[in-house]
């Protein structure tokens, strides 16, 4: 078992002159007493027993990442939420790509979310799945902001990286098995300018060679475009729960590769 090594924190100058004046002041155990009883606040946090599923990774300059789904025999990233029956600490746990993690977590209200001494198991897989869940595990320990939606019984979750990354979390139904539908599209051989939350490119597709193309804001998993190459695509198409405002509310999963065509201009 693996400990990881992103948990240390260090104090600027300014944080470290006021820990300090504090220690100051604290010259009685009256006046130690009565100093704590007016900073200390207790914060009920939202998402004690709560789990989540990873359903959008955007890059700070608009870049939307291939991230695995739930469906057959894919596993989604997971995000899960517990508290110490003994202890009362926060803890937290999930699927990173790879392996089980776990670690603690610090909810200080509003949008302070905090996760650290995180470990995992040590299973090996795939390059592409390693380098996934390293980028994932680091990003759950650098966490700027959080936003989780509705607050008092959140369904969707927004954690904000000190890159600028965004990772877009969907709350999960603990019976609920997921299933999707299998569909034919047809899918243009360029990518085109579009505005989701951010700048980016989208897919134009389409259900026949009549119809008018649509623009698909999301990706294709375990599917690699090529550019200058069209396809007639069977895709899985999987409804996402309770969507974050700024992502599609279906994920495509590719089945086969029917057809594909280089486009000379």
């Amino acid at each position: 078992m693996r400990r990881m090594g992103i948990t240390m924190k260090c104090l600027t100058g300014a944080a470290l002159s006021a820990s300090l004046a504090a220690c100051g002041t604290l010259s009685s155990g009256d006046d130690a007493a009565s100093s704590k009883q007016a900073t200390t606040v207790s914060y009920q946090s939202p998402y004690d027993g709560t789990s989540w599923e990873l359903v959008r990774w955007a890059s700070a300059d608009g870049k939307v990442r291939d991230i695995p789904v739930r469906v057959g025999m894919n596993r989604a990233l997971t995000l899960e939420f517990a508290r110490d029956d003994i202890s009362q600490a926060g803890r937290v746990s999930g699927f990173a790509g790879c392996n089980r993690y776990f670690g603690s977590y610090r909810y200080d209200g509003l949008s302070a979310l905090s996760i650290d001494e995180l470990g995992s198991t040590r299973m090996a897989c795939n390059p592409e799945a390693m380098v996934l869940e390293a980028d994932f595990l680091h990003g759950l320990a650098s966490i700027v902001s959080a936003a989780p939606e509705p607050v008092a019984q959140p369904r969707h979750l927004v954690l904000v990286l000190d890159d600028g990354d965004v990772l877009s979390f969907s709350r999960r139904s603990g019976n609920m098995q997921e299933t999707g539908n299998k569909r034919q599209i047809y899918l243009d051989d360029r990518k085109v300018p579009c505005t989701g939350v951010a700048p980016q490119t989208c897919y134009r597709v389409r259900d026949s060679k009549d119809s008018p193309w649509q623009l698909f804001y999301g990706e294709i998993a375990g599917f690699d475009f090529q550019p200058g190459t069209s396809y007639l695509l069977r895709i899985t198409e999987i409804q996402v729960d309770q969507p974050p405002a700024d992502a599609p509310s279906v994920r495509w999963v590719l089945d086969g590769v029917l057809e594909q065509r280089s486009v000379v201009e």
